[in-house]
């Protein structure tokens, strides 16, 4: 059976030989730019400490991510059953969003103390508004011809919203989340820079201060493979629950 390799490790491979290459060259010091061998060397030396550190910022930005959903898919269809709502609120929502969330980190940390439940909400606040605007766009998609087709047999708006609007948003929305998902990650360790006593966050910062900067990529890594693995878990869920989707068929020309 041929393996089929994907394109991108072609890429990053030559990237590395390159980096590597770059740093023997010009004899770079490690506590300015290690060789890609040195980092992945300290990830091999350091494997249970960024595993356990991992796992706490997985968590983070994970029960973050299913907050901002939550919150996410609830304002949207608030504000589509309730206009009022909509006209009334909408423009604080943009203007909460326009603010940088680090300027609250620290509030969080006040307010929830130390502990994972200040990183979850940071999480969430960066995570929340590309899965609002997602769906909300998604629930105004139905075809009009379809709307008025549902009145016409008076079914209720909030019928239509929960069992006909819902079903067109629910493409829109596993983008949002995958998207969102990265977002949760740097809301987690945005938390974990403020004030955190585990996480990748955490760790970063010690490697810092010590000149670790070999442990600093390590970390790095670390946290993109983080984001790999929710991406694939995604993916995995929108073709579960929404296989109906043209996106997802084999006719999709779509490489995302």
């Amino acid at each position: 059976m041929k393996i089929k390799i994907h394109p991108a490790l072609y890429v990053v491979t030559a990237l590395l030989i390159l980096w590597e290459l770059v740093v023997i060259f010009f004899d770079v010091a490690p506590y300015i730019l290690p060789a890609p061998s040195k980092i992945f060397l300290r990830i091999f030396v350091d494997i249970d400490l960024l595993l356990k550190n991992a796992f706490v910022t997985f968590s983070e930005a994970f029960l973050g991510l299913i907050l901002a959903t939550l919150l996410g898919v609830g304002i949207a269809l608030l504000f589509q059953l309730f206009p009022k709502v909509n006209k009334s609120c909408q423009a604080i929502l943009v203007g909460f969003q326009s603010f940088p969330k680090e300027a609250i980190a620290p509030l969080l940390v006040v307010w929830f103390g130390f502990g994972i439940s200040s990183k979850i909400i940071m999480a969430c606040l960066i995570a929340i508004f590309p899965i609002f605007i997602s769906t909300y766009k998604g629930l105004n998609s139905v075809p009009n011809e379809m709307i008025l087709t549902f009145r016409a047999l008076r079914i209720s708006a909030q019928q239509i919203v929960l069992h006909i609007r819902f079903l067109y948003a629910l493409p829109f929305l596993f983008p949002a989340i995958r998207t969102a998902s990265t977002l949760s990650i740097v809301g987690a360790v945005i938390g974990e820079f403020v004030g955190s006593s585990f996480g990748l966050g955490r760790l970063i910062l010690i490697a810092n201060s010590q000149f670790s900067i070999d442990l600093t990529f390590a970390c790095l890594i670390v946290l993109g493979l983080i984001g790999m693995v929710m991406d694939v878990g995604w993916r995995y869920a929108e073709k579960k629950l929404i296989p109906w989707h043209e996106s997802l068929s084999s006719h999709s020309v779509s490489t995302l």
